[in-house]
């Protein structure tokens, strides 16, 4: 019986199950939250929103924690982005849902159940990269030769809106359909080039190659 099995190896691993307390949902901000003045204004957090950012992950996926970008820069370069939620934005140090984090150390999927590290309106809303809404994120944005050799890199807190959240299929369709010519379908072809380009390049230096 699969229940039971996921039951015991949830036992056997310890794996904490219990609901959150009062105390750690009182640390999330409430719903609906959406990014503030302070945080627009804020010199060390950069405005990222006009970049045609978008996510790609499983079905189903509500808690969307990245999200990518490449753009061609004046110079023929590429800028690559990488853009991970801000959750430290709200988990803030030695508050009960700090102290609940570190004890469970981390979200545990399971084939058919996920069993959170942090409550779900931060995972699920606040802190999900999701498309069409202004989110908190950090920022590491890379400039590449069209050859994938990296010239200068910088890491941020920024502000992003992503332009789609795409499942693993969807992002393969735009990237084979040559009708579509949009920001975020080029985006992903040349990441799909530069990606091939480096996977390329670790097997020519010995990579391991596993199968799976």
């Amino acid at each position: 019986d699969k229940d039971t099995e996921t039951e015991v190896l949830i036992i056997e691993n310890d794996i904490n199950t219990a609901p959150f307390s009062v105390e750690v949902h009182a640390c999330v901000p409430a719903l609906p939250w959406s990014v503030s003045n302070d945080d627009l204004s804020d010199p060390n957090r950069q405005d990222l929103r006009h970049l045609s950012i978008c996510s790609v992950d499983p079905p189903g996926c509500k808690d969307i924690d990245d999200a990518l970008h490449c753009r061609k820069l004046d110079n023929g370069n590429l800028e690559i982005g990488v853009h991970i939620a801000d959750v430290t934005h709200f988990l803030k140090p030695s508050t009960a849902m700090d102290e609940e984090a570190a004890l469970r150390s981390t979200t545990v999927y399971l084939v058919q159940r996920r069993i959170d590290m942090l409550p779900k309106p931060l995972t699920e809303d606040i802190c999900s990269l999701r498309a069409g809404v202004d989110r908190l994120a950090f920022s590491v944005l890379w400039e590449m030769t069209p050859h994938a050799e990296i010239v200068k890199f910088d890491v941020t807190k920024s502000i992003i809106s992503s332009k789609a959240a795409l499942t693993y299929a969807e992002a393969q369709s735009r990237i084979d359909d040559r009708r579509l010519h949009d920001e975020v379908t080029e985006s992903l072809r040349e990441m799909n080039r530069i990606a091939r380009i480096l996977r390329q390049r670790r097997a020519d230096a010995g990579a391991l190659s596993l199968a799976s």
